[in-house]
């Protein structure tokens, strides 16, 4: 269930790089959103299975250093 926090953070933080990038209209509205949730979903994923937990600040950090990342390069 802890995932669910780094797929609303990707969310959040993909749903804010679909808003701060311009020509938003060319775009659909989900794409940076999912792209944010994925990644996030991804990096939480591997983390937990290296052993991190949720009390880490590395995981934090690289749950929202990914999305960003994703959506920032993808949109």
């Amino acid at each position: 269930m802890q995932i669910l926090l780094g797929l609303i953070l990707g969310a959040v933080i993909g749903l804010a790089a679909h808003f701060s990038l311009p020509h938003r209209g060319l775009r659909g509205a989900f794409l940076a959103p999912l792209a944010g949730a994925a990644a996030a979903g991804v990096v939480w994923t591997a983390a937990t299975w290296m052993g991190l937990g949720v009390d880490s600040p590395i995981l934090w950090l690289v749950a929202a250093v990914a999305p960003a990342v994703t959506a920032f390069v993808l949109v």
